[in-house]
């Protein structure tokens, strides 16, 4: 594991304490996966409705980039550049009295 360096720590506390209070539910709010499914599967819909003669177009299109998606973030991000340049810590895993995760922290293999 790599650790942080003095910059990159003031750095996080910062931003982490930036707003703090006030911005707290809305980043909880735009992160949440819940939020973000209905969001996507909403414009999705809107695309399918208004744009009906390129249906088979979009669902392509759509198949294509969450596929990419998918093998650059899980396995570009979370498997491939760890293991050649190592991983380190979430700050709030390694300062966990000054940094607090904001939102539900998950317990299984989507995060390293």
């Amino acid at each position: 594991m790599l650790n942080m360096n003095n910059i990159e720590i003031k750095f996080v506390k910062y931003v982490h304490d930036l707003g703090k209070g006030r911005i707290d539910s809305l980043t909880s709010f735009v992160s949440s996966i819940k939020m973000l499914a209905i969001l996507w599967s909403v414009v999705l819909l809107i695309s399918l409705i208004y744009f009906p003669n390129e249906r088979m177009l979009l669902l392509q299109r759509v198949a294509i980039v969450t596929v990419l998606h998918f093998a650059i973030s899980e396995g570009i991000f979370k498997y491939l550049l760890p293991y050649f340049f190592g991983a380190r810590k979430r700050p709030f895993v390694a300062y966990p009295n000054e940094i607090n995760p904001i939102g539900h922290q998950f317990s299984d293999g989507s995060m390293p």
